[in-house]
């Protein structure tokens, strides 16, 4: 009986210890099962975040192209006339209407007035845009253009920039003209602000700006010729004499400053200026039919006279 008991009891205690060694086994896999939940929620919930880093990363992006487009507007709508040219003299196509940006950098440009006269290379130091009046020079332009006209010339046209709003116009005439008929010619050129920034602005634009002065027009050709082929010895002397010497290249310049406009071609034929034997220079013009109209005289100091088809001072 002792014996029985015992083995009973012995059956029960190895039972329960049993029992107890399940139930400790089955805390420790809940509790481990436990564990690796949290440790995957914590890898979704580090996972879910990311997306929230890209979206973060993607507003940063987006906020600093949004602060490099604010930066370019400001640029541009703070930029000079003057600069606007710079840029503008950056397009090749402008040649051979205005001086290009590699001419005025080198400081010599290519001059040839008229057609059938020998090409010269000029010195340029830097150019001037003379302010005029938008509705005289060119009637029918909106209220807000600004008119230049650009000194020094390389060709037998008065070469002219036009700012307004987001454009800038480049053109040469050789007569009056109205805004209408320049916007229809095909040698007009209109550049957008904002694509002349775009394509222009790793240059040294400012620097070039530099050497374009708003105001009036010179009393004389800033350039003097580097090298000349078919000029006579008297314009080769009359050039070297004396800077403020006028030349054959600005007395079209200086006649047109006197008129107030450019010379009427349409209607009459300018002669090629001449220098006289006092060191002034002259030049008649006829109308269609091959009669005298009237002359110009500029004396060596840049004073403009005017005479009738008789020869009397106007």
């Amino acid at each position: 009986m002792n014996k029985i008991f015992g083995i009973l009891t012995t059956t029960a205690l190895v039972a329960t210890l049993a029992a107890c060694s399940n139930g400790d086994n089955g805390q420790n896999k809940q509790e481990n099962h436990s564990g690796k939940s949290n440790e995957n929620q914590a890898s979704q919930s580090q996972s879910n975040d990311n997306p929230s880093d890209k979206n973060n990363h993607a507003d940063g992006n987006t906020n600093k192209s949004a602060q490099k487009n604010q930066s370019e507007e400001e640029a541009i709508q703070n930029l000079t006339d003057e600069e606007k040219v710079a840029l503008v003299l950056y397009e090749t196509s402008v040649d051979p209407t205005i001086i290009t940006a590699d001419e005025l950098a080198r400081g010599e440009y290519t001059y040839q007035p008229m057609t059938h006269m020998s090409v010269e290379m000029r010195i340029v130091e830097q150019l001037t845009l003379t302010p005029r009046d938008t509705q005289t020079i060119l009637p029918g332009a909106p209220s807000d253009l600004r008119l230049y006209s650009v000194s020094p010339i390389r060709v037998n046209a008065v070469p002219y920039v036009a700012v307004t709003g987001g454009q800038v116009i480049v053109f040469g005439v050789q007569s009056p003209v109205t805004y209408d008929y320049v916007m229809n010619q095909e040698h007009t050129m209109v550049f957008d602000v904002k694509d002349l920034y775009s394509k222009h602005s790793n240059q040294d634009y400012k620097g070039l700006a530099s050497k374009i002065v708003v105001g009036p027009a010179p009393a004389v050709d800033q350039g003097s010729s580097t090298s000349s082929s078919g000029s006579s010895d008297s314009d080769e002397s009359e050039s070297s004499s004396s800077s403020t010497t006028v030349t054959r290249a600005n007395v079209i310049d200086l006649v047109e400053e006197y008129e107030g406009h450019q010379l009427d071609k349409d209607t009459y034929t300018y002669k090629e200026p001449e220098q006289r034997d006092d060191g002034s220079w002259g030049f008649s013009f006829v109308d269609k039919s091959g009669d005298l109209a009237g002359s110009y005289i500029v004396s060596k100091d840049g004073t403009v006279t005017k005479y009738d088809e008789k020869g009397i001072e106007e």
